[in-house]
């Protein structure tokens, strides 16, 4: 009896020692080793000894391994590529759901609406509050065609809020024709610049424009009076010629000032910098201008320092400046008593000129747009003090072409003093680039006037 237990057991523990080599043991590290294929890790699985039955499984494992390390390696290249194509975009990406809930945004979008962080997971209207927006991609959703859309947004800039102009184009994101869409991208475009060149050049036609067709009508009004008879009148015939004569050298100066700053603004302006004596550039200019002030009874001081560097610079340029902004302060001296002074002073590596009058000054509303191109302070008396509307504006493009700046500092009744810095040495780079202002701001203008 004893000896048959003892048996039994040996047996027992014998079949017990096979299974759990040959099933029980394989069966865990296959279990083992399936979790750690779930979990992510694609190493090949390392088969236990065991039945026939796990070699076979073990060989199906491995190339279950293999395909899911090709498939993961796929996808992080697709993922990167993905990443890197987003990232070099200019336009802002944006993939929402059904539920608008966002499910992906490149950094150009981020940057475009001046969102700091992620915006995953959120919903549209939680992030852009538009209702405009949403309506579009809810319509994207509806039909097979790319729908367009056009917003403004209000947004924070570094001097306070700004309008921004944007172009949307959203797309039905479907698998395949039979499924729903799953969701909708959309591509944003900033044209706001585009937007801004267009207001400035419809703006500019319509200056123009009326600027051409004033002084056109008075010569065609006064050639149709004299061939009605006019012409027979000797004295009469030789006012009007005179007056005809007047409006069009007024037109000629408006073509020539427009082909100037259309120079200017070109993008490649060539300025042939050389050493330039500031004060002998200003006798030249006071000689040709000697009449004028003559005419005028303007009183012109110059105080210039004996020890004043001179400055590189193209000459010719600096001439224009220099007529430019002493013509304006001539013309808008005291009647009573005319009085113009030009100073100049060394500050660091730059000199500083001052072409200041005495004349009634400029308006706090106006002098931030002085330097728009065809804006006038008062538009009748600087019409008939034979400005056209650009010589401010001409100044500002020149002295930024040469690293320099323009500006003006004006109380109502106390005149006006334009300064402009020049640097003594221009860097060596390339001149710099005249952009085009936004409208409302300080941007080029004319003989505005003080």
């Amino acid at each position: 009896m004893t000896w048959t237990l003892v048996t039994l057991l040996a047996l027992f523990l014998l079949c017990w020692r096979w299974a759990y080599v040959q099933w029980i043991r394989p069966a865990r590290h296959f279990r083992r080793e399936v979790a750690r294929l779930a979990s992510g890790d694609t190493r090949p699985v390392v088969a236990a000894p065991g039945a026939p039955l796990f070699r076979e499984a073990y060989r199906n494992l491995n190339h279950l391994a293999d395909r899911l390390q090709e498939v993961t390696l796929q996808a992080t290249h697709e993922s990167l590529n993905l990443r890197a194509i987003l990232g070099s975009m200019v336009e802002g990406v944006l993939i929402v759901d059904r539920s608008g809930r966002i499910l992906l945004a490149n950094d150009a979008l981020l940057g475009m609406f001046r969102i700091e962080g992620s915006i995953a997971d959120r919903s549209m209207m939680e992030v852009f509050r538009d209702v405009e927006i949403r309506r579009a991609l809810e319509e994207a959703l509806k039909v097979t065609e790319p729908v367009a859309l056009y917003f403004s947004k209000e947004i924070s800039g570094d001097s306070g809020l700004e309008t921004r102009h944007y172009e949307m184009s959203a797309v039905e994101l479907r698998p395949n024709p039979q499924t729903l869409p799953t969701g909708v991208l959309a591509v944003i475009h900033e044209v706001t610049s585009t937007r801004v060149l267009e207001s400035l050049r419809r703006d500019l036609v319509v200056n123009v424009s009326h600027e051409l067709r004033t002084p056109l009508s008075i010569i065609k009004g006064y050639v149709e009076t004299l061939l009605d008879g006019a012409i027979d009148d000797p004295k009469l015939a030789r006012r009007f010629l005179k007056i005809m004569h007047k409006h069009g050298e007024r037109l000629d100066l408006l073509i020539a000032d427009l082909l100037t700053l259309s120079r200017l603004e070109s993008g490649n302006p060539r300025l042939h910098l050389e050493p330039v004596d500031l004060t002998r550039c200003l006798q030249i200019v006071t000689e040709r201008m000697e009449l004028r002030l003559n005419e005028r009874g303007t009183k012109l001081t110059i105080d210039f320092p004996p020890d004043l560097p001179e400055v590189e610079a193209d000459v010719h340029r600096l001439d224009q400046v220099f007529t430019n902004l002493l013509d304006n302060a001539i013309k808008y001296t005291s009647k009573s008593e005319s009085r113009v002074t030009v100073s100049a002073r060394r500050e660091n590596d730059t000199v500083i000129i001052r072409i200041a009058d005495n004349g009634p000054g400029v308006p706090l509303q106006d002098q931030p747009h002085l330097f728009e191109r065809f804006y006038r302070v008062q538009k009748d008396r600087s019409r008939d003090a034979g400005g056209t509307g650009l010589g401010l504006s001409i100044v500002k493009h020149i002295l930024l072409l040469h690293h320099g700046s323009v500006w003006l500092e004006s109380r109502p009744g106390e005149g006006a003093a334009f300064h402009f810095r020049l640097p003594i040495t221009q860097p060596s780079e390339e001149p710099a680039r005249v952009s085009t202002p936004r409208p409302g701001r300080v941007a080029d203008s004319p003989d505005a006037g003080s």
